[in-house]
C-alpha cells in the first residue's frame, strides 16, 4: 500500500520544528491560513485528519460513467471501512483523469494546499465524530455537515459511494449513487502533531515545480524530492528526501535525524525516545505495494544534540536573539546547527541594578552641579547619571535637592559728632557715598547680610559774645560779679557740643552824698520830698 506524505524539508537556518499536539475537536489551521476540526487521530498520536469547516461544494456530480484507472472498483463495505482511506491518493487520480475539472467533486477541493475528497472510510469517520465535534465547527464559524457527501471511491464503472448525513433510515451509512448525480462535498486533510514555522521572507521550489514550503506525494516508486530555499539576499541552500516505494527486493535505506527528534519517514516510525541516544539505529519491516513485498531496512544515524554555555553580567536588562531578560538565572535557546540539529545554549545571566542616591544642597545665590548652574531653587529636582558608577559596574543615578537661599539687606542710619568709627573705619565728615559692610553667613538662612551705613557728621560750635554789667551778671543762672571770659558749654539739636565764651565786664556802683536844706519840700530828679532825712538814688 502506497502512503501518502506531506513532504517537509527543513533546511538549517531557514526553518524550525516545534510540538503541537492535537486532539479531537480542536481547532487546525493550515500552513496556507485554511482552517478546519480535527475529527480522527492515529492510534500513535502521530497525526491525523481535519475536516473543512464549509462544503466546498453544495451540489456537483462525482465524474462521467466510466471506469477510472487506477482507483480500485471498492464493492465491499467491509473493505472500504477497513482500507480506504486514500483519500489523497484517490483526489490525486481523479484530477489527474479529469483535468483538474471544477465540473467534477475532486476538482472542487483545494488540492494544491492539501485538502482532498475524502475516502468513504474517512466520510464514514467523520460522520461518526459529528456528535464530538458539531459545537466545534459552529464555534469555529462553520456548519454542520448536513445531506449526501461524495466520497472519493469508486464502486464501479457507473457508480461512486456517499454517505448520508442528518437524515432518511440510510443516515450515516454507505450509498451507491450514479456518479453524474448531484451530491455535497466537504473536504478533508492530514495533519502531523509536528509542526513546521517557515521564514516568510524566503521563497521555495520544489523539484515538482511546487513552490510551497511543504509538499503532499504518493510516488508509485522510490522517488527523491528536492526543495531550494532562497533568501532575499540570494543566499541559497538545499534539501532532499527520498520516499522509498517496495519493489519485491529488499532494500535498505540510509537516514539521519537528529537526537530526540523521532523518526516518520518510509512507514518506520521511531519515537523521541528510540532517538533519544547519538549513534545508528537498526530498524526493519515488510513492505507492501500493488501485493509485492519486500523487506525495508533502515539504518538511521541519530546526530547528537550540542550543548553548550555561555556567561553574561550586565545592567538592569540583557537582550538574546531577540529576547529580553530582566533578572538574573540559567536560560536555554535552541539553535539549528550545521547539520539541521538542534544546538541547546544555556545562559548563566547576571543582571546587576542601578543604584539611586540623593544629594541634599543648601546654597546661597547659586549652586553649579555637573556643569548645570542655578540660581534659583528647582521646581523639578534634577538627576545625574554616572555611567558605570556604583560597585557592580551599573549606572549610579543621583537626585539633587537643592535649596538656594538669598542675601539679605540692611540700612543703618547714624547721626555722630565730630567722628564715627564703624567696623574699624574711622569716618570725621559725612561720607560722600554710604559705606556697605557684609557680614559673612549672618542673615537667618546662612547666606550673607549686607548692612548699608548712611551716616551725618555734625561738628562742634564755638560762639562768643560781650557783656558789660554793672556789680554782677547772671549768665544761665550763673552770677558772676567780676569782669572776665567766662565759657560755658551746651548741646546742639543733634546732641553735639556748643561752646559759648563771654567776655563780661563789671562796673561796679558810686556813691555820692549831698545834704540839701529846703523850706516844706524838695523835688530831686522830679521826686518831691516833705520831709528831712536821708534819701537815696
Amino acid at each position: 500500500m502506497k502512503r501518502v506524505l506531506t513532504l517537509l524539508l527543513l533546511l538549517c537556518c531557514f526553518g524550525w520544528l516545534s510540538a503541537q499536539t492535537y486532539h479531537i475537536g480542536n481547532v487546525y489551521t493550515a500552513p496556507d491560513g485554511s482552517r478546519g476540526i480535527v475529527y480522527y487521530v492515529h492510534p500513535d498520536g502521530s497525526g491525523g485528519w481535519v475536516v473543512a469547516l464549509n462544503d466546498a461544494s453544495t451540489g456537483c456530480e462525482w465524474g462521467t460513467a466510466t471506469n477510472v484507472p487506477g482507483l480500485a472498483n471498492r464493492n465491499s463495505y467491509l473493505i472500504q471501512l477497513l482500507n480506504d482511506t486514500a483519500g489523497y491518493a484517490n483526489t490525486q487520480t481523479l484530477r489527474n483523469y479529469q483535468n483538474n475539472s471544477i465540473t467534477y467533486a475532486a476538482g472542487k477541493v483545494d488540492f494544491a494546499h492539501g485538502w482532498v475528497l475524502p475516502s468513504a472510510a474517512q466520510l464514514s469517520m467523520l460522520y461518526g465524530q459529528l456528535p464530538f465535534i458539531a459545537n466545534a465547527i459552529t464555534n469555529a464559524g462553520g456548519t454542520v455537515p448536513n445531506g449526501d457527501y461524495w466520497s472519493s471511491t469508486e464502486t464501479s464503472t457507473s457508480r461512486a459511494w456517499r454517505v448520508i448525513f442528518g437524515y432518511s433510515m440510510l443516515t450515516g451509512m454507505f450509498s451507491q449513487t450514479d456518479k453524474t448525480s448531484s451530491c455535497r462535498v466537504r473536504a478533508v486533510r492530514s495533519f502531523s502533531n509536528t509542526t513546521v514555522m517557515y521564514d516568510t521572507a524566503l521563497t521555495y521550489v520544489w523539484n515538482t515545480g511546487s513552490t510551497q514550503p511543504y509538499i503532499n506525494v504518493s510516488p508509485n516508486q522510490t522517488t527523491t524530492y528536492t526543495v531550494t530555499a532562497t533568501t532575499e539576499f540570494g543566499c541559497i541552500n538545499t534539501a532532499e528526501q527520498t520516499i522509498v516505494v517496495g519493489n519485491g527486493l529488499s532494500q535498505t535505506i540510509y537516514d539521519t535525524v537528529c537526537q530526540g527528534a523521532g523518526y516518520e519517514a518510509n512507514g518506520f516510525s521511531l519515537t523521541s525516545a528510540e532517538t533519544g541516544a547519538p549513534g545508528t539505529l537498526t530498524s526493519t519491516r515488510t513492505l507492501t505495494t500493488e501485493g509485492c513485498s519486500s523487506t525495508l531496512t533502515l539504518q538511521l544515524t541519530v546526530t547528537p544534540t550540542v550543548a553548550s554555555t555561555c556567561s553574561a553580567t550586565t545592567c538592569d536588562s540583557y537582550i538574546w536573539n531577540g529576547v529580553a531578560y530582566y533578572e538574573s538565572g540559567d536560560f536555554q535557546q535552541t539553535f539549528t546547527t550545521a547539520n539541521g540539529c538542534d544546538s541547546v545554549v544555556t545562559l548563566h545571566l547576571t543582571i546587576n541594578s542601578k543604584t539611586y542616591s540623593d544629594t541634599t544642597v543648601v546654597a546661597c545665590e547659586h549652586f553649579t552641579w555637573h556643569g548645570a548652574g542655578y540660581t534659583t531653587t528647582p521646581a523639578v529636582a534634577p538627576t545625574y547619571t554616572i555611567p558605570g558608577g556604583n560597585h557592580n559596574g551599573c549606572d549610579s543615578i543621583v537626585t539633587l535637592h537643592l535649596t538656594i537661599n538669598h542675601k539679605t539687606y540692611g540700612d543703618t542710619v547714624v547721626s555722630a559728632c565730630e567722628h564715627f568709627t564703624w567696623h574699624g573705619a574711622e569716618y570725621t565728615t559725612t561720607p560722600v557715598v554710604a559705606p556697605t559692610y557684609t557680614i559673612p553667613g549672618g542673615n537667618h538662612n546662612g547666606c550673607d547680610s549686607t548692612v548699608t551705613l548712611h551716616l551725618t557728621i555734625h561738628n562742634a560750635t564755638t560762639f562768643q559774645f560781650s557783656e558789660t554789667a554793672c556789680d554782677s551778671y547772671t549768665w544761665n543762672g550763673q552770677v558772676y560779679t567780676q569782669s572776665g571770659d567766662y565759657v560755658q558749654h551746651f548741646q546742639t539739636v543733634h546732641g553735639c557740643d556748643s561752646a559759648v565764651a563771654l567776655h563780661l565786664t563789671i562796673h561796679n556802683a558810686t556813691t555820692f552824698q549831698f545834704t540839701e536844706t529846703a523850706c516844706d519840700s524838695y523835688t530831686w530828679n522830679g521826686q518831691v520830698y516833705t520831709q528831712s532825712g536821708d534819701y537815696v538814688q
